[in-house]
This record gives C-alpha cells, sequence and structure tokens, in this order.
C-alpha cells in the first residue's frame, strides 16, 4: 500500500495518508526498502517530495504509526509522525526530541499539524540529512513515547528526495529558503 502526503494550508503542511483523497496526482513513485513515496504534483506543479513507512512499536501498548520524510516547497525538509493514538490540539507547538544511534538527544521545534500528525522542521536540514544518511537507528520523542524505528535504506532516502526535489525545481537551497519563509509566516 502507498502511503502519502501533501502540503496544505497557509502557515503549516497539513499531513494525510490518500493522495488521491486529497485530489494530489502522484508521480516519480518509489520503493526504497519499506519506504513508499513519490512525487505529489497539484494542478501540474510538484509541492512536495515523500517518502513514507508504517511501523509498530514493540512495547505492551505497541502502536501502530507511520514515519514521514519529505521536502516541500512551502516547508522545505521535515520528518512527521502519524500515530492514531495521538491526541493533539492541531497547531501545537512541542518539542520533539530525536536520537540517532542511541547519541544525545538532539531538540527540535515540532508542531501538531493534525490531532494525531506531529512535523518537524529541522533549522539545520544538511547535517540532520547527513546524520539520517549514516545512523543505524533512529528515535523521535514525542510528548514521551518514543517511536524507535530502523534505518535501512535511510542514505537512499535522503538522495531520492534530494534528487526529487532539485528535478522539481525546489533543490537543495530552497529547503533552508522553505523553511525560513516558514518561520516568516508563522511570526505574522
Amino acid at each position: 500500500m502507498m502511503v502519502r502526503i501533501l502540503a496544505a494550508g497557509a502557515a503549516v503542511a497539513l499531513w494525510a495518508l490518500s493522495a488521491a483523497s486529497a485530489g494530489a496526482d502522484v508521480i516519480d513513485a518509489v520503493k526504497i526498502g519499506r519506504w513508499n513515496g513519490g512525487a505529489l504534483a497539484s494542478n501540474g506543479t510538484v509541492t512536495q517530495c515523500v517518502l513514507a513507512s508504517r511501523f509498530k512499536g514493540a512495547a505492551a501498548d505497541a502502536r501502530n504509526y507511520v514515519v514521514f520524510y519529505s521536502v516541500s516547497r512551502a516547508s522545505g525538509f521535515a520528518i512527521a509522525i502519524q500515530d492514531p493514538q495521538l491526541q493533539l490540539e492541531p497547531g501545537r507547538a512541542m518539542t520533539v526530541k530525536l536520537t540517532l544511534d542511541g547519541d544525545e538527544p538532539t531538540s527540535f521545534d515540532g508542531k501538531a499539524v493534525g490531532p494525531n500528525v506531529v512535523a518537524f522542521y529541522p533549522g539545520d536540514a544538511q547535517r540532520l540529512k547527513a546524520g539520517l544518511a549514516k545512523a543505524t537507528a533512529v528515535v523521535p520523542e514525542v510528548d514521551a513515547v518514543p517511536y524507535a524505528y530502523p534505518t535501512e535504506g535511510a542514505g537512499e532516502i535522503v538522495a531520492w528526495l534530494d534528487a526529487c526535489a532539485a528535478r522539481h525545481g525546489f533543490a537543495d537551497s530552497g529547503f533552508e529558503k522553505g523553511r525560513a519563509e516558514e518561520e516568516r509566516k508563522l511570526d505574522q
């Protein structure tokens, strides 16, 4: 099953699992290991490149969740987690901690972009993408809930996102530009 997302809304990306229901066309479909994705287009213009995969936690209260890696014209590079058990107020700002390979966690500004979806936008996308490409274990933590997942293919995922964005005219410099524009909109 292809898991898809799209960017929408003036201030933040709204994540959805069905591009068809959102009216987005999927082009450049790709599968990298357990990750599925593609470039999402609206009215013929690609607005986002995304890969997603479904995971199940190992704890007794094992959560089923979806992790998204995305690059969009509006928001730049982002990681999002969709967990049906989350009950969040959309728009709520929060801190998301991310641990790569058991190192000290790094904190990022996150935002509830839906009642069960949290997205975070790293200020230094290039550094995070380089870390993800080399990592063997990634553990984002939202509201003290860890979402561990394996990173097989992370280097290919990062390379595909970069190539997809470049192919569709919002290459690397656009990642940082998009994030700066997003922050400016939030400050208004």
